[in-house]
């Protein structure tokens, strides 16, 4: 059989590479992950608005944890990175946590927040308090501090949703004035599940209030 010359070698050689190409499978890149059992449940301090990833390549971002957040360890890390569970599920870069739990400047949660009945507020709604407060009927977009970062959860606005039930983090409450609104510091259950604290809009200064006492079975 005669060899191929000139243009049929050329053609021959493009053939065989790329036939070769559709051969190879890219390699599936992975990170190297350890858990570590002290680490377990542990909780760390946010020490600026962080990126929360989806997957420990850190090529999918989900949300932005604001700056000190507590958030609760998994135990699973990786070179540079560490997975969380709370205030949910991602993964962070290692150096945008502190290694102690909150960093002393705001008070303490009080121990009995989830059972007394003092901390117990809810959102108002048109259903209950009249259509003056539809607007709160889609609940509220809570912040780190008045003004600061906006939360969020797969990269959507977090808040309390309508009529949600939300805890004062102190009694009297801790509330400031940002722009022409007072805002309140609460606990509340984040679209994930879980529990965050941040500010929400009390309302304008001296007109309408977005919380009211809870209702009986509600505290």
């Amino acid at each position: 059989m005669a060899k191929p010359k000139g243009r049929d070698l050329i053609t021959s050689f493009v053939l065989f590479g790329l036939l070769g190409l559709a051969s190879v499978t890219p390699a599936q890149e992975t990170t190297a992950l350890t858990e570590r059992s002290d680490y377990v449940g542990v909780c760390r301090t946010t020490a600026n608005a962080a990126p929360l990833y989806e997957n420990a390549r850190l090529t999918k971002e989900i949300s932005l944890v604001p700056a000190n957040t507590q958030v609760t360890l998994t135990g699973v890390v990786g070179n540079g990175i560490a997975q969380i569970k709370q205030p949910e599920v991602g993964w962070l870069r290692s150096a945008s946590l502190l290694s102690r739990c909150g960093d002393g400047t705001v008070s303490p949660l009080p121990p009995d927040i989830d059972t007394n009945p003092i901390y117990c507020r809810r959102l108002r709604s048109a259903q209950v308090d009249g259509a003056a407060y539809a607007y709160l009927n889609a609940g509220l977009v809570a912040f780190d501090q008045p003004g600061g970062t906006m939360h969020r959860y797969r990269g959507q606005p977090d808040g309390p949703s309508g009529a949600a039930v939300v805890r004062l983090t102190q009694s009297p409450a801790q509330t400031q004035v940002y722009g022409d609104r007072d805002w309140v510091r609460v606990k509340y259950r984040s679209q994930s599940g879980s529990q965050r604290i941040g500010w929400i809009a009390l309302g304008s200064t001296g007109g309408l209030r977005s919380l009211a006492n809870c209702l009986p079975g509600q505290s």
